[in-house]
């Protein structure tokens, strides 16, 4: 049972970046494997009610930092723990901008970035940053692409419907090479789980329940072996959904409960999301103790 401490709105009701890095050097003398950030460049809540499902949850206010910045700066401040996003929307960003944004967060790891793309779902968002809406998965794919061959021996060459070059070199390379993880976050519909099967190092749902992971989970199983890889291994995390007591408040040892039902469907990583659990930056400790008190309880089942 691996731990990702998502650290995504830990500063939203007070404190500063500090905090953040204060809750990283915390989750690292925990044990757990990694922490993360998500993000979106830009909310913009007009329209948010033409969207399918429940309505957006957070507040056109709450902070996002950038993630990648965020995660170098959460580098310097740890040594052992691994940096991912959760989820990046990679198609906001040009393919060798990205490239050489994770390159150097690699560099300045000291090679323990492993990250998690999306493609986003705020069609403003994508207007407001001058990015196109339509066809982003295909631009996610070809991403992908670009990264490999970036960061792989030089000089490189890509040619396709959106990034054309030949004799190209961006140094540094990563210290993980053309391997650093790249793992999806996205619905596992028919088509991304061919995506996943295809291009991903791993899945990263949105929040599921573990029954629907598990489902999801064996179809991918069978799309990688119809695409020659194995799915021995193929890792999987997934946020641990709260459960609410009787009054509606989160009950986090209910929560926690949960976790054997998680690992059951398949899953190899358990997010444990702050915002979901703490309200303020001291409730960090205790939640962290919580959830490593699970972990070691299972490890002593297994």
């Amino acid at each position: 049972m691996q731990l990702s401490l998502n650290l995504l709105g830990l500063t939203r009701n007070g404190g500063d970046f500090r905090d953040v890095l204060q809750a990283a050097r915390r989750a690292e003398e925990a044990g757990f494997e990694q922490v993360s950030l998500g993000e979106h460049l830009a909310l913009i809540p007009d329209g948010f009610d033409k969207y399918p499902g429940p309505r957006f949850p957070r507040p056109p206010e709450f902070p996002y930092y950038e993630p990648v910045t965020a995660l170098a700066a959460i580098a310097t401040a740890t040594e052992r723990i691994r940096l991912s996003t959760n989820i990046l929307v990679a198609p906001l960003r040009p393919a060798l901008l990205l490239a050489k944004q994770i390159a150097t967060l690699d560099n300045v790891s000291g090679g323990r970035t492993e990250l998690a793309w999306g493609v986003g779902w705020h069609e403003e968002e994508f207007l407001a940053n001058g990015s196109r809406f339509k066809g982003r998965y295909a631009v996610l794919e070809e991403q992908v692409a670009v990264c490999r061959a970036v960061w792989d021996t030089p000089p490189a060459a890509h040619h396709g419907p959106g990034v054309s070059f030949d004799n190209l070199y961006s140094m540094p390379l990563p210290v993980q090479g053309r391997n650093i993880p790249i793992w999806f976050g996205m619905d596992p519909t028919p088509r991304n789980i061919e995506r996943i099967a295809r291009l991903a190092d791993g899945w990263a749902p949105l929040p599921l329940p573990p029954a629907s992971i598990g489902e999801a989970v064996t179809r991918i199983s069978a799309a990688l072996e119809r695409h020659g890889r194995s799915s021995e291994g193929f890792p999987v995390r997934a946020t641990l959904l709260p459960v609410s007591d009787a009054a509606g408040d989160v009950d986090l040892a209910a929560s926690l409960a949960t976790v054997p039902e998680y690992l059951e469907a398949g899953v190899t990583m358990i997010i444990c999301d702050v915002q979901s659990y703490c309200t303020t930056v001291s409730q960090v400790d205790e939640f962290i103790d919580a959830v490593v008190r699970v972990r070691d309880a299972e490890a002593v089942a297994l």
